[in-house]
This record gives C-alpha cells, structure tokens and sequence, in this order.
C-alpha cells in the first residue's frame, strides 16, 4: 500500500508543478526526480 501512497503523492507533485505552477518540462523533472515521459504520461492521463 505505500507504494500507491507514494506515486500518488508524486503524481499529486508532477500535477502541481507541471499544471498549476507553469513549470516547464525539464524543471519538472529536475524537481521532481522522475523522467520527462513519466510527466508527460501523468499530465495526459489527467486530461482524459
């Protein structure tokens, strides 16, 4: 159960800086500590 906790915190995280705060592409990454398609993979998934 962590393990769900956890990506969900991270997603939380991703959604925050990538959507709302504007940050871009690569900051997101850096900030985040996560690969540039799990970003973009995220992000997608929270349009639909």
């Amino acid at each position: 159960m962590l393990g769900k906790d956890t990506d969900a915190q991270k997603h939380e995280l991703i959604r925050t800086l990538y959507l709302v705060n504007g940050k871009s592409l690569r900051e997101t990454t850096q900030l985040a500590g996560i690969s540039k398609m799990t970003v973009i993979r995220v992000c997608n998934k929270e349009e639909d």
